[in-house]
This record gives structure tokens, sequence and C-alpha cells, in this order.
């Protein structure tokens, strides 16, 4: 058996509460192999501080690498999530080596004094208990309880509940300064650490050290989803501020809220465009002053812009900003400075010209761009997806297989390739990656509908409906997709009545979800019910109006009630949109013989 107590204290920062388990797997850890150490270098330097120092090269990419000065691209959320993701595997991985012994117990202390990160993490590892067979137990002292529905004990021995000497209060980093924590945090985006320290530190700052601090905690804010306290630090930037470079960032900042980070109901692409003609005016008037700095203002102004000219649909103008901008740098400033903001350039430059269908061109620039940052694992997945797009699924498959080698943790990436193996008809290969996938996010809503499109494709239908039903009275702003599924299968089983159920209530909660009208059309086609089946099918249709499957059913529906004329209409219809659509074809010559006869 094996106990971990861990005392939280919220004076720590990002995984200083994890230490008494991050102690624990140490000793196991330094015998892995070292292969596995390079390949997740990226994450354990989270939680592992010192690591670099037993490295002969640093696997960063340039994302990762740069320090926050010098950034255009933040951190999410998600790249703590996928530390803590590793931080469960590498347990697992001693588990399995046997350095660490079944049960494992972990008793947890104070917890109302869990940091965001310690509630994400233990959430984490509650979901993918599974994994470890439910031999790990939890148990949680009467503070707060975070896991709602979870079966975690109360410990009911409250003198062992407070602060334990040496286990609380401690820093990893209590050699670093202030202002060195401080950076860690931006450069990692540990934005709880980064909004603590540097509010912390701004109260002794002024002059443009105060403005800087400033631009950084408006970063992160917005990067810890406090978007609206981002704003308004950018826009108190704005009106105090005397310096132009920051003035002019916190314009570019403010404009991305408006047209990227708030919510859809938020945003405002004449005000995002407002703040960046702003910024332009700005950069022009102070040109001399902000001297070898001025070009790259400029550049990355235009790539804000170009944004809104996309939003626009004006995609070659995009298209031009972002081309002309990475030439530009790389002319004026050499080929080793501003490779960042390069590479951003590059990847926007993939996006528009995907846009504007020029995917040969696309490619181009994602061989630039993975030339110049072969670690950023996003740009992998991206190129794969294009190639996913244009139909080259061996090439899809490479990059997203490299993109997991880079980061084993996301889950997106075993999700793209899942479906690309789909296609290729490869399904056990397909069938491991959405297990994986399952494994990282158990209740994932997306992971699981497209693991059950699978299995019932795969005539697996009990599986499918056993994994369905498991999410059918969870919250979730998908819900409308698990019931449809779960009517799909029972159509697939001619269970009619109860297939028609779901696709009742998928209806009651999305109304303008078409599939669920065509799947009842089919519903009802099944049970003889013509007349309703073509009301549903009509309704679909009014929907989503040439779709040349749902015209084509509409039609077999037609001849079915041997309206024969209506099922030619439609039938032609289809053929002017997809004039390979076999059986649309066969059944017009069927029934334009059968009226040549009559």
């Amino acid at each position: 058996m094996t106990e971990i107590k861990i005392y939280f204290n919220k004076n720590n920062l990002a995984f200083e509460n994890l230490k008494p388990l991050v102690d624990l797997i140490m000793p196991g850890l330094l015998f892995c192999n070292s292969t596995f150490i390079h390949k997740n270098y990226s994450f354990l330097r989270y939680f592992v501080p010192g690591i670099e120092h037993i490295l002969d090269k640093d696997y960063l990419s340039i994302t990762s690498s740069v320090i926050f000065d010098e950034r255009i691209r933040f951190y999410h959320r998600s790249r703590i999530e996928f530390a803590q993701q590793a931080l469960i595997d590498i347990l697992m991985d001693q588990v399995k080596r046997n350095y660490i012994k079944y049960p494992i117990i972990i008793k947890m202390y104070n917890s109302d004094q869990m940091l965001e990160s310690d509630k994400s993490f233990f959430s984490l590892l509650i979901e993918r208990q599974k994994e470890f067979d439910g031999k790990i137990r939890f148990f949680m002292d009467k503070g707060q309880h975070f896991f709602k529905g979870e079966d975690i004990n109360l410990i009911e021995n409250t003198q062992e509940r407070g602060t334990q000497p040496g286990n609380c209060g401690f820093s990893f980093f209590s050699t670093l300064s202030k202002n060195e924590k401080f950076k860690r945090a931006m450069g990692l985006g540990l934005y709880e650490d980064a909004i603590k320290i540097g509010e912390n530190l701004i109260k002794s700052s002024e002059g443009i050290e105060r403005d800087n601090l400033n631009l950084k905690l408006a970063v992160a804010y917005v990067g810890n989803d406090e978007i609206e306290k981002g704003e308004q630090y950018y826009k108190q930037i704005i009106k105090d501020c005397d310096f132009p470079s920051i003035k002019i960032s916190a314009l570019y900042g403010l404009s991305m809220l408006y047209l990227r980070h708030f919510p859809k109901h938020k945003r405002s692409m004449e005000y995002g465009e407002e703040c960046l003609i702003k910024a332009r005016k700005l950069i022009e008037e102070n040109k001399d002053i902000l001297g070898d700095n001025y070009l790259f203002h400029k550049v990355f102004n235009r790539n804000g812009y170009s944004l809104v000219l996309f939003k626009k649909g004006d995609y070659s103008n995009a298209h031009e900003y972002c081309v002309n901008g990475q030439k530009s740098l790389a002319k004026f400033y050499g080929e080793d400075k501003h490779l960042l903001h390069r590479t951003v350039l590059l990847y926007n430059s993939t996006m528009t010209a995907c846009a504007l269908n020029n995917f040969d061109e696309a490619l181009e620039h994602f061989s630039l761009l993975l030339k110049l940052d072969p670690y950023y694992e996003d740009y992998w997945s991206s190129r794969g997806s294009l190639y996913k797009t244009i139909g080259d699924y061996k090439k899809a498959l490479k990059d997203f297989s490299h993109a997991i080698e880079l980061n084993p943790y996301a889950q997106n990436f075993y999700l793209q390739r899942a479906e690309t193996f789909e296609v290729m008809q490869e399904f056990q290969k397909a069938e491991k990656d959405y297990l994986r996938a399952l494994c990282l996010k158990p209740n994932d809503t997306n992971a699981i509908l497209n693991y059950s499109c699978l299995l019932i494709d795969l005539g697996d239908y009990d599986k499918a409906l056993e994994l369905l039903q498991s999410q059918a009275y969870k919250e979730s702003d998908d819900l409308y997709k698990i019931y449809n599924n779960i009517g799909l299968i029972y159509l697939e089983k001619e269970l009619f009545k109860e297939s028609i159920n779901y696709f009742e209530k998928t209806m009651a909660i999305k109304s303008n979800f078409v599939p669920a009208y065509i799947n009842m059309s089919t519903a009802l086609f099944e049970c003889g019910f013509l007349d309703d089946a073509l009301e549903y099918l009509n309704k679909g249709l009014e929907l989503e109006t040439y779709n040349p499957d749902y015209l084509y059913n509409r039609a077999y529906l037609y001849k079915t009630i041997e309206d024969n004329e209506k099922a030619i209409t439609d039938l032609k219809e289809v053929l002017q949109i997809d004039p390979n659509h076999t059986d649309a074809r066969l059944l017009l010559s069927e029934l334009e013989m059968v009226n040549t006869h009559e």
C-alpha cells in the first residue's frame, strides 16, 4: 500500500501543493528511459525544477523557449492540463514498473485552500482512476467538496487536519526573486500564479516598469479566462501610458479581445478594427521613437488587420499582409530575429492560402514553418488536417502521428488520427485512438460521439448504446447529439418506437438539427407512416435545401408513394449537385424507363 498526504496552501504556486506526489514518483522517474524524459521535457519542467540540467539538449518549440517579452502567442490552460496528464501517466508508469505499490491512498487536507490548478489536476486524476483498476482511493477533509458526483471519502480524524510542518508554505523556487517567479509563471502559462505575483509586484513599480507589468497582467487575466479584467487593464494602459510601444501593444491586445477572445455575443469586429486603426496611427506618428522596432509594430498591426479582412471575406488581402509581413521581418531583421513572429505569420499564411483554395501554396508555407519550428506540435496537426482535406490520408496520418509523438496528451490529435483511420477503413487502429482519447478525457462528449459512430458502423450496437447511455443523463451542450445517436442505434436494431422517442427528444432540445428530421423520417418510413415521413423529410430539406442525399431520400419516398414525377424532379436536382451520385442515376433510369413503357 502507498499512502500520500497532501496539505494544501493557497499561498503556494502551481504544482507546489503536489510536491508529496512528485516526490513519490521522482525516484522511479530517474530510472525512466531517457527518451521518455526528452519527449516529455516540455511538460516535466512544470513540476520537476532543474530537469533541464540533466538533459543534453532542449526539445522545445520556439513558442516554449522564447522569453515572455518576445511573445505573440500565449499558452492557454490546456498546456497546464497536458502537464497534469503527463504527471498522471508517469504515476501509472511507476505503478506498472512496481516502483509504487497498490492500493494508493491519497489524503487531502485543507481542501478549502486548493488552487484552481489543484482542482483541475484532481478532477483529471479522478476521471482517469479506472485505469488504475479502481485501486486509488481518495480521502478529503471536511473542507469544500469540489468534485461533484465522485465517491470521495471524508477524513473523519480531525486531528490530522491542518498545516503539517514541512508540507505547507514551502517553495520549489525559494531561490528565485519575485520577478523571476513572475517571468516563469507567464512563460509557462501559469496565469493564476502570474496574477498573484504580478499584483504584488505592481504595488512597488512605477513608470515604464509599471506599464509593462500592467500589459503582462492584462495577458494573464485573459489567459485565466477573466477577460473583462484583462480588458480593464488594456484600457487603463491606453488611457494613461506615455510609452508608444506599450500603448500600441495594448491596442493590439484589446483588438484581439473583440475579434477573438470574448464570447460571441460580446465580440465586435468594428471595435476591434478601430483599435488596430488607432494603433497604426500611433505607429506612424512615432516612427522615429520606435526606431528599429517600427517595422515590427507595423507588420504585426497588419497581421491583426488581416484577421479583420479574413472575417470580412477578403482573403486575398489578408493573405498578402501575412506573406509580405513574414518576408519583411526576415529581410530587415535577419533570419534569426523575431522567429516566433515569423512563424505566426507563416501559419496565418497557410490559413489564408487554404481559404483561397491555394493548397499547394499552403503546403509550401507549412514546409518553411516546420523547418523553422519543428517542435511545435500544433503545426504538424494543422498540416495533417490540410492533407486530410485534400485526400492525402497517408501524409495526414504521418503528421498526426508526429504531433502525438511531440505531445502524447493532446486528446484532439488522437481524434483527428482516428477519423483518418476510419476513412482508410483501418477500424482497429481508429478504435485504439478513440480509446486513448477517452482515456485522457473519459467524459468528453466529442470523443464519445465519434467513437459511438465507429461502433455503430461496425455493428457493435450494444457497446455503442452502453457508451452513449452513460452520458444521457449528464448536463452537456451536446446532449441532443447523444440522443440522436441513441435513436440511430435503435433504428439499426429495428426498435422503431424507441428510435422515434429519442429523435423527438433531440428535436425538443435542438429544433434546427437537420439529421434528427432525416432520421425521424427514416424511422417513420420503416413503420409505414409515409405521409409523416415525408413531412419530416420536407422539414429537414427546408433547413438544408441542397443536400443531395436528403433529396435522394425524398425521391425514393416519392417513388414509394408512386409520385414518379416529383421523384424524377428531385433526382435530376441531385445529379446537378453531384453528377457522380450513382444511386440517383440508377433510380432515375429506372423511373424514366417506367414512364416510357407507360
